[in-house]
């Protein structure tokens, strides 16, 4: 996600959350990624989890990746690894 200049991410932000909204498993991880990473959103790492899980759900192929971090879990935070 940093291959666009920071005046396109309003832009990015509102396409891949129109396509996790429309259920597209690339823009579900696409949409959790920016979710997970606070780009151009407030950081919300539950629902970039559930986001992954989803886009597993459909087909995705990282989906599972991404979920899998979840079990990379700081001890004291509770806050995941990415």
């Amino acid at each position: 996600m940093d291959y666009f200049t920071e005046d396109a991410l309003p832009m990015a932000v509102g396409y891949a959350r129109a396509a996790a909204v429309a259920g597209h498993a690339v823009g579900l991880r696409t949409f959790g990624f920016m979710l997970v990473r606070g780009k151009g959103v407030e950081e919300d790492r539950d629902g970039a989890l559930e986001l992954f899980r989803a886009a597993a759900a459909k087909g995705d192929p990282y989906g599972p990746f991404r979920d899998r971090l979840r079990k990379r879990i700081f001890p004291r935070t509770g806050m995941m690894r990415v």
